[in-house]
């Protein structure tokens, strides 16, 4: 039941209640007024007969008593008796009237008081009749006809009843009328109610004339208002996520923080972040907005992000207004400076200053709305960081790992290719070396390390270099491996290890001595014969077994011959029909081997992608020497 039909039916039954209520009041009135008015009229005619009877009573005189019955009866009187002391009826308007009427006397003669009856159609009285020493010498009984006045009360009761049923049909009416007046502008507050639920935020609720509602609407619009700058803010806040999301630089994190704050605030952002080699504190320019300041140790942004607090400058705020962020900065009369915190520590501060026409005490939703933004910013910062840093160490690891193929070694040509499984810093845990250890002896080097991006090329860059020191200081691929085995088992962690190929060519005697640990076998292509086969020299992965050891091959090559050194990303590349595979690497260097080593190198790298779709799922280097 709806909160009008609510009020209306308690209106209505309250209105039932009062109107019944009086009704019954009044009509108890008037039958306690009828009922006294016939009592009354019976006392005053019996007591009239009475004064009559009580000569003719003490005389005894007979035919007087009966003409005074006579005469007293009629008119509305339907019997008159007169008892005598003794109770019995000497004068009666009926014949036989002793059963009726005796013990009526009898009453009255003990107690000497009048007696009345029942009001009824026909109501009886009795009044004693009193001697001349006021003693009872006998009793008149009179009955009279009291019909009208049953009817007349009847009727009386039959209106009330009928006055009762109209007042409240008419109450439930008006009940109604009146619910719908007052809750009128609580359904328009409802309306309003449902409307935000439903997503209508700018809806508001009229005002009315009723103190109590009126406020209730205020509270609500002021709600409503609020409910919608913190909507509106979040909107911004999530525009500014995103964008810093995609952000590629601070200057573009403190660019979105300036103009959200600008927005939001009316306040004048700054982000401080440190640089990368040192611990000072330097705003982030944004443009159109204040240049780059330096701050010094003193300042409140160094203190924010030393100590790890909020400082707010302004009325009930850490510091009063007109206090300096940093030198070189006008004094600000209202401010917030908060750390830019990550789980790593602190990167910088956000610094909002205001107006000085604005208010001198920041409210605690400005404070809110702009930590949530420090929040946003912080970690933002520290990503971007950590991916400069990354870059700086991928670009050196890229010098490192993939250094360009010689181009003066006596005697053949050389050319090398490298393409990381992840797009990012370009780096994987395959690398490949040149090394000269002679006029006429150069090394080549291809490894792969288990796992791929920066990690696993930072392991790639130390086996580089224990390999390089080892074929320098021994002059064999076996010697250099064994002696690499042995370093990387104490260096390495467990789940790491890496594959080596060490290739010494020698151009003298056209001979390459090749030694593996683990790695794929290198393809050589004889050209004069046209024939294909691997280097299968045995040996295990680096890095895991202490006392392994690698044996070394003699391969002797001719003019035209092509080797072609590998990672298993060539080989294990992926594509709708499986692997790549030995196979078709050697169709294709069947086929392309009349080609330079620049031509081979690619013919290979282009049918890897074509076959793989573009995409590779490994790390892949390959290396392609040719004899001239």
């Amino acid at each position: 039941m709806g909160i009008r039909a609510r009020i209306a039916v308690l209106t209505a039954l309250g209105l039932l209640v009062a109107v019944g209520l009086t009704s019954i009041l009044m009509l108890n009135g008037l039958r306690s007024s009828q009922t006294n008015m016939v009592r009354e009229r019976i006392i005053i005619d019996a007591e009239q007969t009475a004064r009559i009877a009580e000569p003719h009573l003490l005389d005894m005189d007979q035919r007087e008593l009966d003409e005074l019955v006579e005469m007293t009866s009629g008119g509305g009187v339907i019997s008159v008796h007169i008892i005598n002391a003794e109770g019995r009826i000497v004068a009666s308007s009926e014949e036989d009237a002793h059963a009726a009427v005796t013990p009526i006397a009898s009453m009255v003669l003990r107690t000497g008081r009048p007696v009345i009856g029942p009001v009824r159609n026909t109501t009886w009285g009795a009044v004693p009749i009193i001697g001349p020493d006021n003693r009872t010498i006998g009793v008149v009984v009179e009955e009279i006809d009291t019909s009208d006045t049953i009817r007349n009360y009847r009727a009386a009761e039959d209106m009330g009843i009928a006055s009762v049923a109209i007042a409240a049909i008419a109450g439930l009416g008006l009940a109604y009328i009146l619910a719908s007046f007052i809750t009128m502008p609580l359904y328009s507050l409802l309306k309003a109610i449902r409307s935000m639920a439903a997503g209508q935020y700018d809806v508001r609720a009229p005002m009315t004339s009723t103190p109590e509602l009126r406020e209730i609407a205020q509270a609500f619009n002021s709600m409503a208002i609020a409910v919608t700058r913190r909507i509106n803010n979040l909107e911004i806040l999530n525009r500014m996520a995103a964008d810093i999301s995609l952000a590629g630089s601070p200057a573009h994190v403190a660019e979105a923080v300036y103009s959200t704050c600008a927005v939001v605030l009316g306040g004048e952002a700054r982000l401080w972040i440190y640089e990368s080699l040192g611990q000072v504190l330097q705003s982030v320019p944004v443009p159109g907005g204040p240049g780059r300041i330096q701050a010094n140790a003193e300042s409140l942004v160094s203190q924010s992000a030393r100590e790890g607090r909020i400082i707010v400058i302004g009325k009930d705020g850490n510091l009063p207004p007109g206090t300096a962020i940093a030198q070189g900065l006008p004094q600000a009369d209202t401010a917030i400076i908060i750390p830019l915190e990550t789980p790593t520590g602190v990167v910088g501060v956000m610094s909002v200053s205001f107006d000085k026409y604005q208010a001198l005490q920041l409210d605690q939703e400005q404070a809110n709305f702009a930590v949530v933004v420090a929040s946003i910013a912080g970690p933002a910062v520290a990503s971007i960081q950590r991916a400069e840093a990354q870059a700086r160490s991928a670009r050196m690891l890229q010098r490192i790992l993939v250094p360009r193929p010689p181009v003066q070694v006596p005697g053949i040509s050389v050319d090398a290719r490298y393409e990381p499984a992840e797009e990012i810093g370009r780096l994987g845990g395959d690398y490949y070396d040149f090394i000269r250890i002679s006029e006429d002896r150069w090394c080549f080097v291809v490894g792969d390390v288990g796992g791929k991006g920066l990690p696993a090329a930072q392991f790639a860059a130390m086996a580089k270099f224990v390999v390089r020191s080892f074929v320098l200081e021994y002059g064999s691929p076996g010697e250099a491996l064994s002696h690499t085995n042995s370093s990387l088992v104490t260096q390495m962690p467990g789940e790491r290890f890496i594959t080596l190929f060490c290739g010494i060519y020698d151009a003298r005697t056209h001979i390459l001595l090749a030694a593996r640990a683990g790695h794929p076998p290198p393809i050589v292509y004889h050209s004069r014969m046209g024939t294909v086969h691997e280097l299968r020299s045995s040996g295990p992965v680096a890095g895991v077994f202490p006392d392994a050891e690698f044996q070394e091959l003699e391969e002797f090559l001719e003019s035209d011959d092509v080797v072609v050194i590998f990672t298993d990303g060539v080989t294990e590349a992926r594509g709708k029909d499986g692997l790549y595979g030995e196979k078709r690497l050697i169709k294709i260097l069947i086929e392309h081997a009349a080609l330079s080593a620049e031509e081979i190198a690619d013919a290979i790298m282009n049918d890897i992608r074509d076959f793989s779709g573009g995409k590779l799922t490994d790390d892949t280097a390959l290396v392609v020497i040719k004899l001239i």
